[in-house]
């Protein structure tokens, strides 16, 4: 896990994460693996994923801290990580 802070007066922690996703998607399968490079992975279709009891989230999605891995196994398997 990354940085994080908490604030024990308000009941609430800030924290940077890598997320991990995985799902199936029967468009994509293919003969062979995929790896997306770059931007690739915008697409594709990604869930739409939420945190259901955050106060607040934000992303920083610059250029400069996140980063993306993304592959496409044969059997039509994703998998994204972001940082």
């Amino acid at each position: 896990m990354g940085k994080h802070s908490t604030n024990l007066l308000f009941q609430t922690m800030q924290t940077r994460f890598y997320f991990r996703q995985s799902w199936k998607d029967e468009r994509l399968a293919s003969e062979e693996g995929v790896r997306l490079l770059g931007d690739d992975y915008k697409q594709i279709w990604r869930p739409d994923t939420f945190f259901p009891y955050a106060i607040s989230a934000t992303r920083k999605d610059s250029a400069d801290t996140m980063e993306t891995l993304t592959f496409i196994r044969a059997n039509a398997t994703v998998w994204h990580v972001k940082t």
